[in-house]
């Protein structure tokens, strides 16, 4: 690897703005050195998009979550709230999609596909979320994020896909897609990986596979033998309550939510 490549694999969502701006002070500063520090500001120039397309995305995030309070209410929440938080993460999530269309950003699709995946699944249009999930499998490793922080967001996606699965009328198959990927997060490479490096993350993950899986065979009908599926829901709950050793940023309290309302929603079954 040269030198120049070197320096340019330093630039990247995790580098501070500071760090890059006196890395190109630098450079500028160095004689006859004009055409390295052109490539160090387009690069940076490019990683700026990065943090704008991560902010966007974050204020589609929001009003998701939003979304999501309301609709564990059990039917209590407020739907004008709810149907506003919806339409208010389309809005934003179409923002996003213009935005990185004019500054062909390509490289975020797989992230653009995963929310619009999401809105298709809280608008009931599962075929086409299983659509959305497919694509965005098939670029999950281009995304900056996973690029820099090495995040194996096709776990996360995996999961996705199969409980839209579910609720586009394939069952079973997205039962098995299910306990598949929820294995891999303790068997595979990737998975123990993101354990050891980001717990709340990899938490977070793996127990959204159990919820999503619950919530489409609830929201589906089917008939389900409901001790197999609460003691799925139990062995996730114990995942977002981890020794005090373990270091988390978050008090997972969305997720423990979401289980608690369906533990209620069984019991009422």
């Amino acid at each position: 690897m040269t030198r120049r490549q070197l320096l340019l694999n330093k630039i990247n969502l995790s580098t501070p703005p500071e760090k890059i701006l006196e890395m190109i002070s630098v450079s500028r500063e160095k004689k006859n050195n004009e055409s390295d520090t052109i490539i160090l500001i387009n690069k940076a120039i490019d990683t700026t998009y990065d943090y704008i397309v991560n902010l966007y995305f974050e204020r589609a995030h929001i009003y998701q979550l939003s979304y999501m309070t309301e609709r564990d209410k059990l039917g209590r929440g407020n739907k004008k709230k709810l149907n506003n938080s919806l339409r208010k993460m389309e809005e934003y999530v179409r923002e996003t999609e213009i935005y990185i269309k004019q500054n062909s950003l390509e490289r975020w699709s797989h992230r653009l596909y995963r929310f619009q995946g999401k809105i298709s699944e809280y608008k009931g249009n599962y075929h086409k979320a299983v659509d959305y999930y497919k694509k965005s499998l098939k670029r999950w490793r281009t995304d900056p994020e996973v690029v820099s922080k090495d995040l194996p967001r096709g776990l996360e996606l995996e999961g996705f896909l199969a409980s839209a699965t579910i609720m586009s009328g394939e069952i079973v198959k997205g039962i098995r897609l299910a306990r598949k990927v929820y294995k891999k997060y303790e068997d595979s490479i990737e998975g123990r990986k993101l354990k050891k490096k980001d717990y709340t993350t990899w938490a977070i993950w793996r127990t959204g596979v159990p919820i999503f899986v619950t919530r489409g065979l609830v929201e589906k009908k089917v008939k389900f033998e409901k001790e197999a599926i609460l003691s799925w829901l139990n062995d996730a709950d114990k995942l977002l309550n981890p020794p005090k050793t373990i270091k988390t940023w978050a008090d997972f309290q969305f997720r423990k939510d979401e289980i608690g309302a369906l533990r209620k929603i069984i019991k009422e079954i």
